[in-house]
């Protein structure tokens, strides 16, 4: 059974006696709306061995980039971060924009992604999240695509592919992005 979420705002108008009610729904409605999340690649050395931080989630027991769901109304960037904080452990900051990333889930909802390149700055690689987080692993590029290969990885193309794009260079300033809240 979908999850429902509704915001009711009230709209008043005194023009001509008319009251003015308008619903907007956020949530998991219908397989037919977009859902907004946050991704970072983040580069990381552990135990000398570097590359990628990687989820692994029991809801499906797959690999995926540090990513959630943004709440209403709540900055691209600060979600992103909050997300990594709270599935890894690590204290990060936005360094750049690598893009956005439209595909379909497993469940058949669109998402739109938001991909920033995070760097370190405190923290330690640990699961913060045993209800929801099975595993927390560094791969390399190589590894990655072996995870993608073997159907291990999230999402395909929309979990390797802003990493491949990373190591090609295609980094976008934080400026492209326009915030209205």
């Amino acid at each position: 059974m979908p999850r429902f979420e509704a915001f009711l705002f009230f709209l008043f108008s005194l023009h001509h006696n008319n009251f003015y009610i308008v619903l907007f729904f956020c949530g998991d409605m219908t397989k037919d709306y977009i859902k907004t999340t946050g991704s970072v690649v983040l580069p990381y050395c552990l135990n000398g061995k570097d590359g990628f931080v990687y989820v692994k989630t029991k809801k499906d027991g797959q690999w995926g980039l540090p990513a959630g769901k943004l709440n209403l109304f709540e900055d691209g960037q600060d979600g992103t971060m909050r997300e990594v904080f709270q599935e890894t452990g690590l204290e990060s900051v936005v360094v750049s924009f690598l893009g956005i990333w439209d595909f379909k889930s497993e469940r058949g909802s669109s998402v739109s992604n938001r991909i920033y390149l995070g760097k370190v700055v405190g923290g330690y690689l640990e699961i913060s999240r045993p209800d929801e987080i099975e595993g927390l692993g560094v791969f390399s590029i190589g590894e990655i695509r072996g995870l993608r290969r073997t159907g291990s990885i999230r999402a395909g193309k929309a979990n390797l592919g802003p990493v491949e794009s990373y190591l090609a260079g295609e980094i976008y300033p934080l400026s492209v992005i326009k915030n209205i809240f």
